[in-house]
Formats: C-alpha cells, structure tokens, sequence
C-alpha cells in the first residue's frame, strides 16, 4: 500500500484536469481517480425567474467591479438595474433580458466565462433561450 503526501495532491473541482501535476521536486503524468459523492443541484430542478432574479442581485456588486473603466461600470449597473426589474414582471419579456445580459457579456468580455456570470447565462438561456 502506498503512502499518499497530502501536500502533493490536486483536487479538480468542476472541471477535468489534462496533463501533467508538478509537485515537491517531480513531474507526474499518471492519476488515481476516485469517484464518490458530487455535489450537485438535481437536474428535475429547473431555475426559475426568482433564482435569476436572486443570482443576479447576489453578483451585482462583483460584475459591477469588473469593469475595466468608470463609464463600463456605469453602464453595467445600469443593464443589471434594468434586468431586475424586468424580471420583477408577472411576465418577463425574453427579448429585453436576453439583450441586456447579452450587453452584460460584452461589456466583460472574457470574464463572461466564469463563474457567477457564467451561471447566470445559463439561466438566461434557460429561461429565455439563446439569441
């Protein structure tokens, strides 16, 4: 039985990891998976317009403070404003969401990858659809 270093491990953590692990003096390119328990939200659960409504205002602060600019961060407390309150209607307008959080992304750029703004895009396209 071998001994494990708990100093030399890597943990994956929603992702896959591909190539080598580099750890106290020596390159490794061989893995020991171990599969158990993940966890994750049930698929039968699908997002709601509150769930958005709640991602967005949790993240509002954060995607506001990425902005590379003054004028970018104006604009993107604006586009978030006014995505809360459409989606504060009985009936929420896909059109107009989509379109703001679509200005959202571009505004952040490649930041749009990750994350919160990640998982609200998804919610988006769920919600919504895609453009």
């Amino acid at each position: 039985m071998s001994k494990q270093d708990p100093q030399n491990t890597v943990s994956v953590s929603g992702g896959v990891h591909v190539g080598s692990v580099i750890g106290a003096g020596k390159v490794d390119s061989h893995a020991r998976v171990r599969t158990g328990a993940v966890g994750a939200e049930p698929a039968d659960e699908p997002v709601t317009v509150a769930d958005l409504r709640e991602m967005i205002a949790a993240a509002r602060g954060d995607i506001v403070a990425a902005a590379a600019t003054e004028e970018e961060r104006v604009e993107l407390a604006y586009e978030l404003r006014r995505i809360l309150e459409a989606l504060e209607e009985e009936a929420p307008r896909p059109g107009p969401v989509r379109d703001r959080w679509s200005s959202v992304q571009g505004i952040l750029g490649a930041l749009s990858a990750s994350g919160a703004i990640a998982a609200i895009t998804d919610a988006v396209a769920a919600l919504f659809g895609s453009d």
